[in-house]
């Protein structure tokens, strides 16, 4: 047993249980950064087009007033 948990040892193979979970672990933050990066640019382009049609409305009536 060593300071990293017990090693299992399957068919020649070493197995350590807590290099197991640590790349999960690493896996599932990479993955919750990612989704939220991808949400906050989709929210940022959505936003700037919003912006862009409210700019271009907003010169279309101050030329007909």
């Amino acid at each position: 047993m060593s300071c990293l948990g017990i090693e299992f040892d399957i068919k020649g193979y070493c197995i350590k249980p807590f290099y197991l979970v640590l790349g999960a672990l690493y896996f599932t933050i990479l993955l919750s950064l990612l989704g939220t990066l991808y949400v906050v640019l989709y929210i940022r382009y959505t936003l700037e087009i919003l912006l862009n049609n409210i700019d271009k409305n907003r010169k279309k009536y101050n030329r007909l007033s």
